[in-house]
């Protein structure tokens, strides 16, 4: 909740300046398999939580996708899913949730 509201908070005071941070940020760390074993393991959490795949840029920063980018391939919403794999990086899916949660943080 702390971090959702610093989030909240900041983006509605520099909303591009937060983007580019956490975008930096995420950069630091492609190509993700190249990563200490404790990020992998962060980053999958992420990916299952948000249902997303890569930071980024989506699966093509995985050197071998994991499970954790792997959806149900008997979905119909193509928008988040294609050929059993999350389309969307989490990245995105990141600013969509702070940006859906923004009033609610400044509240």
């Amino acid at each position: 909740f702390g971090l959702l509201l610093t989030a909240g908070i900041l983006s509605a005071v520099g909303k591009n300046s937060v983007k580019d941070s956490i975008l930096a940020a995420f950069k630091k760390l492609q190509p993700l398999s190249n990563q200490p074993a404790n990020v992998i393991q962060d980053v999958e959490n992420m990916q299952r939580t948000l249902q997303c795949c890569g930071l980024t840029d989506g699966p093509q920063e995985w050197t071998k996708v994991p499970d954790s980018c792997r959806c149900d391939a008997t979905t119909t919403n193509q928008d988040t899913c294609n050929a059993g794999i999350y389309k969307l990086p989490c990245y995105d899916k990141i600013i969509k949730l702070m940006q859906s949660n923004l009033k609610v943080a400044l509240g």
